[in-house]
């Protein structure tokens, strides 16, 4: 195999009045319907695009025998989530990988890196998944510890280990296999962005002829969205407590 391509090969008190008494329900009712709304379920896969396919792989690594290359995978989120950690599936020959680039962006075209949500270097993990292919182990590279809030809407992700100054890294092509979220196989909207190659923000489709997707994931806690009627229950119950708390002044125990 040749190092220096940028692809692997195929394959209170009572009061009688009206005023406290309807207040004093509204602020019951909305402790109850506060008291009954979902928390956040905990760290779960928001997204994953799915599994090694055996097929090929791309440049996707930094100050290795390559000094950058950098592959974009589209994902969807449909509602207000907190990233918390993000990861990418590569085919390896190097360990010991303890940092990583990575970068969520929006609004990602040809020639064009659209907007930086958020990035950087940061502490990552390699872990064996097991899997192989082209005489070269896969391994889960994870950044952790990442607390980023993401509207709904429209995303490209990169995570890219960080080397040595040798070996060679490519991410592993997916057809969704196993995938979890909205777009868990984006149907080769990626992007490649390598200042070694040459390539900045290239559609994939570009560089193999075919249209990859490739191995990436991101967990988190999904924000649940109180319903309209439950919001305005909430507010009325806030409202009667404010005008509780202005007829009588503050509560005490």
């Amino acid at each position: 195999m040749r190092h220096f391509t940028g692809y692997l090969p195929e394959r209170g008190t009572v009061m009688k009045t009206s005023r406290f008494r309807v207040s004093t329900v509204l602020t019951v009712a909305a402790l109850i319907i506060a008291s009954a709304l979902p928390l956040p379920a905990g760290a779960t896969t928001l997204w994953y695009s799915g599994d090694y396919n055996g097929y090929s792989g791309l440049a996707n690594e930094v100050n290795s025998m390559i000094s950058q290359s950098a592959v974009y995978e589209c994902f969807t989120i449909s509602g207000n989530d907190v990233v918390t950690s993000l990861w990418s599936n590569n085919m390896m020959n190097f360990t010991g990988v303890g940092e990583a680039v990575w970068a969520i962006r929006t609004g990602v075209g040809v020639g064009d890196g659209g907007t930086l949500i958020a990035g950087g270097i940061s502490s990552a993990s390699q872990s064996a998944t097991g899997g192989r292919g082209f005489g070269f182990d896969e391994y889960t590279i994870r950044v952790s510890g990442l607390n980023i809030r993401l509207a709904p809407g429209t995303y490209w992700l990169t995570v890219a280990p960080v080397g040595f100054g040798s070996g060679r890294s490519f991410i592993a092509t997916s057809d969704g296999r196993n995938g979890i979220g909205l777009s868990p196989a984006a149907k080769g909207n990626s992007f490649w962005d390598s200042t070694y190659f040459y390539s900045s923000f290239a559609k994939t489709p570009s560089v193999f002829g075919f249209s990859p997707d490739f191995s990436m994931g991101i967990e988190g806690d999904e924000i649940p969205t109180p319903e309209p009627a439950t919001l305005l229950l909430f507010g009325a119950g806030a409202a009667g407590a404010f005008l509780m708390r202005k007829r009588f002044g503050r509560q005490t125990c």
